[in-house]
Order: C-alpha cells, then structure tokens, then sequence
C-alpha cells in the first residue's frame, strides 16, 4: 500500500471540484429531505424504534430501553423532533462526500498516471491538466458513492446506515495515512480505537471493518517482502501455482496483483501465497527475528477492539443487543 498524500497537495482544482461535488449533493439530497418530509410525517420502518429511543433519551429517560432494538442507536442528537433526526443524515451523508473524495484524491499519482494513461483521450498534455482530470474523477466517485441508492435512501430517515458508513471511511482515511511508515503511532493508534468503538456504536457487524479487515491487510503488507511495487509483476513470476508457492516460500514474495487488474485466478494465487508466507513468518516471529518481533505492535490497535468487543458478546450474551 503506497503512502498517504495529503489532499491539502495540488493547487486549486480540487477545491473547486470537492465544492461542485459537495453542493450537486447538499441540493440533491436537501431536495430528497424535503420530499420525504412532506410525504412520511410518521417515523417509518425502523424508524418507529430509532427516533423513539433517541426522544427518550432527549427527555432524560435514560434508563429505558426499547427491546426491540437489535443494534446499537448510534445518537448523534441535539434538538428531537422527527424533521431535525432525519435531517442529521443528510449533513452527515455530505460529510462523507468530502471523506470520499479526500480518499479517492489521496491515492498515489502513479495510480492516476496509469488510470489516465488507459482512458480513451490518453494522458493529460500537462501537470494542470492531469490534475483538473484527477479532481474530477475524484469528484464523480465520491457522487457516485453518495448516490448509491441503498445508501441515499436512508439519508433522509432516522436510520444507522449513512452514519456507520461515514465512520467507518473515516477509520480507513486513518489507516490509509499510517500506512505510509507500515504501523502506526501512539496518537494514531488511539485513534483508530476510538473511531472504531464509535462505529461499533452505529452496526455490530463494523467489526469486520474496523478490526479484521485492516488487520488482514496489514498482515498481507508486512509478510511481502517483495520489491515495490512487485504487486504490479506478480504475474511474471506467478505464472503457475507451482511458482507461486515456490516464489512465496523462498524468495518471500506475495503474489497480491492490484485489485483492478486482478481475475478469479489471481484472487486464488493471492489466497495460496498468503497461505504460504503466513507460516513462514510465524516461524521468524517465534525465532525472534526483528523485523517479526516489532511489527507485533503494529496489529496492538485491531487487537484491542477485537477484544473489547469480544467482552461486549459475552457480557451482551450474542452479538445482537
């Protein structure tokens, strides 16, 4: 994984394209808000549970608890009224419209010379230009994300989705920018604890994300020793599952070719050479090898919240509240 740029690099265009993006959604979504509004004055669905938990607790009914609720309520609440919940979505979907695009723009530039290098019009004639067309494929993306239908619709209602959603690519920006010295430190690692617990607080099943997922590719980044970039040559050296697991295993390489190029077969290559190389540094771990012995602190944070919400089942009784 390539270090973290910060979208602060660049110039001028991607301010005017994260602003186009940002008020193209502000107005599409305000718009929904309003329709909804108008047409569904009830709480609607699980509406019904949600916002009558968050009004109980706005009335300092702290102790009750409806029953049926099966996720964490995840409150971000000030004033209680039905308009003003369902209203916090929506600013909160606009928030995830810049995260989007601070990932998305965030990316190498190498990515983006190869990703305009394969478009139909070529590459950019000139730095400006390259970065005009990066702000707005950053831009498209992050709409195109705002706007996927199952996500978009609850942005009106009282739901957990838009919320768990925004916390967890906030927990990934994170990542993302500790990747660039492989770990993480103190300050960063508290973090992405907190940002974790917190999105446990809107879906059980951000876990997943939050823990195992990130841990999982730490893991896969930590066992490659490969040269850079070696991802984008796997093929070379990959060419059967024999060489995969012989490359894997004596020369320590990880077979992992980038997602946007990768076929079923390339996905199960990467599963046998994980499989492979996984072992092999269990064994340095144990021998005390450096290199094994100090990247255990670099999983401390994901192991933190995989047991914290290990203790949370088994005070809860199951993972469902």
């Amino acid at each position: 994984m390539a270090p973290y740029m910060p979208s602060s690099v660049g110039g001028q265009p991607w301010i005017v394209s994260v602003s186009v993006a940002l008020v193209t959604l502000a107005v599409i979504s305000g718009t929904w808000l309003q329709k909804v509004a108008i047409g569904v004055t009830e709480p609607y669905l699980d509406e019904v549970f949600h916002v009558g938990q968050a009004q109980q607790y706005c009335a300092g009914n702290w102790h009750h608890w409806d029953s049926k609720i099966t996720t964490p309520p995840g409150l971000v609440t000030g004033s209680c009224s039905l308009v003003t919940l369902r209203a916090l979505n929506t600013a909160i979907l606009c928030a995830l419209c810049v995260v989007v695009f601070d990932i998305a723009y965030s990316r190498p530039l190498k990515i983006w010379s190869q990703l305009s290098q394969g478009g139909a019009g070529g590459p950019p004639r000139d730095a400006q230009s390259h970065d005009v067309q990066r702000s707005l494929h950053c831009a498209h993306t992050a709409l195109n994300i705002c706007l996927f239908p199952p996500l978009f619709f609850f942005s009106a209602l009282y739901y957990t989705d838009v919320a768990s959603t925004f916390f967890i690519l906030v927990f990934l920006r994170l990542f993302l920018h500790t990747q660039a010295s492989v770990g993480t430190e103190t300050l960063a690692g508290v973090s992405m604890v907190l940002l974790g617990a917190v999105s446990l607080a809107f879906r059980q099943t951000n876990i997943f994300w939050v823990a195992v997922f990130p841990a999982g590719i730490l893991l896969m980044k930590i066992i490659d020793d490969g040269p850079p970039h070696s991802g984008h040559n796997a093929r070379s050296w990959g060419v059967n599952f024999k060489h995969v697991v012989k490359t894997s295993w004596m020369l320590e390489y990880l077979y992992d070719v980038p997602v946007r190029d990768a076929s079923i077969e390339d996905y199960v290559k990467t599963i046998v050479s994980t499989a492979v190389r996984t072992p092999e540094y269990l064994i340095s771990a144990i021998l005390g090898q450096r290199r094994s012995r100090h990247s255990f602190r670099y999983f401390i944070p994901f192991i933190t919240l995989l047991v914290a919400f290990g203790a949370f089942v088994l005070w809860n009784g199951g993972v469902v509240l």
